[in-house]
């Protein structure tokens, strides 16, 4: 006698068991298979990283970390939920800084959250000679890769706006040096 398995049921992204913490461990092995192989698109990362169950979102950023065919967009909305992680943002600070020992991961972490997380910004740093060092030295290509969705936005506020107006006034007193 063949038994059937028990149907799914499909919910809404914002009520999965993954983001409201009431994960079962099937879920969370699953979570964590897919850090490992899913297609390093935001996206994917961005719904990886909501996982709210602390044992499956470790695991989960360790999986992201280990990865190495992230691509910046998706790197740096890694470091920026996840600023404690070194891995990603080396990574992140080599790509924006691509000379030896050049560079600052201080600025990586904070270019990554002004892409993706700007109420998180610590904008004491963005009033730094370190800040205004960093962004005269930037790759300008990479930090335009990196801030492309952000520039695309037809109105910026808040944090956002105070941090971008930091980083363009740092950039052009960087030029005149």
């Amino acid at each position: 006698m063949t038994t059937l398995p028990a149907p799914r049921t499909y919910l809404p992204l914002a009520q999965s068991p993954l983001l409201t913490g009431r994960t079962n461990r099937a879920d969370a092995e699953l979570a964590i298979r897919l850090a490992h192989q899913a297609l390093p698109e935001p996206a994917t990362i961005r719904s990886l990283l909501n996982v709210r169950t602390p044992e499956a979102a470790d695991q989960i950023t360790a999986a992201l970390e280990a990865r190495t065919d992230l691509p910046p967009a998706a790197l740096a909305l890694l470091v920026a939920h996840r600023p404690a992680s070194k891995p990603a943002t080396s990574r992140l600070k080599n790509l924006l800084f691509p000379g030896p020992a050049a560079g600052c991961h201080t600025f990586a972490r904070t270019m990554a959250q002004l892409a993706h997380r700007p109420e998180t910004i610590d904008h004491l740093f963005l009033a730094s000679p370190r800040f205004a060092e960093a962004a005269a030295t930037v790759n300008p290509q990479a930090l335009n890769d990196l801030l492309a969705p952000l520039l695309a936005a037809p109105v910026l506020t808040g944090p956002a706006d105070a941090a971008l107006g930091a980083l363009i006034q740092a950039r052009s007193v960087g030029v005149l040096l």
